[in-house]
């Protein structure tokens, strides 16, 4: 990377670097962390040497030499003079081993995404004070004295113009015990909170945002809403839902939908239609399997279809039931149109596609009276 690791970078750019782009910082790495964790892989190394700056001033998640699965038996880490600095209080304890002439043993702590909340935090107060975590320890006793100090609940001291939201975020993240330690989600929340709080100014209205800095992003909710006004901001609700993807389960359904419909973005229009529509159907079955009854739908139409996928009909026929199950009526509406009618490996049951569409109807689906108009024609044929 061009500007070396974090700790390079602050060191040689501390003058340049401001409270704008410490939270920039701060969000990206956060981001990476969540996404790793989504992914079920803890990185285990978290520190300012692990995170490298490209040329566009942003930071990269770096050195997975000691990354695990969450279901793999991790082993313990090393220490050294700097994971040290970053690692929670259970790795650092020891325990005295009477087989082993007393001495002091590291004890057989499983790493988990706790320990690493514990790693994020020391980074966060790095980068608010943009000085690496016991910087005034002595170096030739520093893991004594880390231990001493982290075993006496010391709590790393902040300036007067660290924000009190950037202090709360570290103080929960750093918790002795890691029962009460704030989720990496929590953690990317708080830190969009502080970002819009510290550029409320850029808000021109409901509906805009000038896209000017990195950090003008919307809330899943307002982007939601901007992408369906007319003249909503369609780029800025695309950066916004890709921002939030990470973490929200609605913003990466919108992420996807936004490769399906090929809506006019520069990032988007790079991109071949076949690999966007993969790509789309690979992030609906994601979403859909975690419960979104929208991304449920269009999974199902995707296997229906063939878009991105092999066509499966009993398959789709599956997540569209997901989907109805959940009050979609677009779902109700296809799956009883699709039993009325039988094919495409459906055995025709016209009982059952009526009660689907009489659902849909009652869901208010736009085509309430066609749907209606099956119900009663199954009514008026058992008659």
């Amino acid at each position: 990377m061009k500007y070396g690791n974090l700790h390079e970078y602050y060191t040689n750019f501390k003058d340049y670097i401001d409270l704008k782009t410490k939270i920039k910082f701060a969000l990206d790495i956060c981001r990476g962390v969540a996404y790793l964790h989504e992914c079920e892989i803890l990185h285990r190394d978290i520190q300012s040497a692990n995170v490298l700056v490209d040329g566009n001033h942003k930071v990269k998640i770096a050195n997975f030499g000691l990354s695990r699965k969450f279901s793999d038996i991790t082993r313990n880490i090393l220490q050294n003079l700097e994971n040290i600095r970053y690692m929670a209080p259970e790795k650092l304890a020891v325990e005295n081993d009477e087989n082993n002439n007393n001495d002091a043993q590291k004890k057989k702590v499983p790493y988990d995404s706790k320990c690493e909340i514990y790693s994020v935090g020391a980074l966060l107060w790095e980068i608010a004070e943009l000085k690496k975590p016991h910087y005034d320890l002595d170096k030739s006793v520093l893991l004594v004295n880390i231990r001493k100090r982290v075993s006496e609940r010391y709590c790393l001291p902040f300036s007067n113009d660290v924000p009190t939201e950037w202090r709360t975020i570290v103080t929960r993240a750093m918790e002795y015990d890691s029962m009460w330690r704030i989720s990496i989600t929590d953690i990317c929340r708080d830190f969009y909170n502080l970002s819009n709080k510290i550029h409320s100014d850029s808000l021109q209205d409901n509906t805009e945002v000038s896209t000017s800095n990195d950090f003008c992003t919307l809330s899943v909710d307002e982007a939601i809403n901007v992408h369906r006004s007319t003249n909503g901001n369609k780029q800025l609700a695309w950066q916004s839902f890709k921002y939030h993807s990470p973490t929200n389960l609605e913003a990466k359904y919108w992420l996807g939908y936004y490769y399906y419909h090929e809506e006019k973005i520069p990032e988007l229009q790079q991109i071949n239609k076949d690999e966007k529509i993969r790509i789309a159907a690979n992030i609906f079955k994601e979403t859909a399997d975690k419960g979104n009854p929208s991304a449920q739908l269009r999974y199902g139409m995707c296997l229906w279809e063939g878009n991105g996928v092999v066509i499966n009909t009993l398959e789709a026929l599956k997540y569209l039931k997901m989907a109805a199950n959940q009050g979609n009526s677009a779902a109700m509406y296809i799956i009883g149109k699709a039993y009325w009618k039988g094919g495409n490996g459906i055995e025709k049951d016209k009982k059952q596609g009526a009660e689907y569409l009489k659902k849909a109807a009652s869901n208010n689906h736009p085509k309430v009276e066609y749907a209606l108009y099956f119900y009663h024609a199954h009514k008026l044929a058992e008659k």
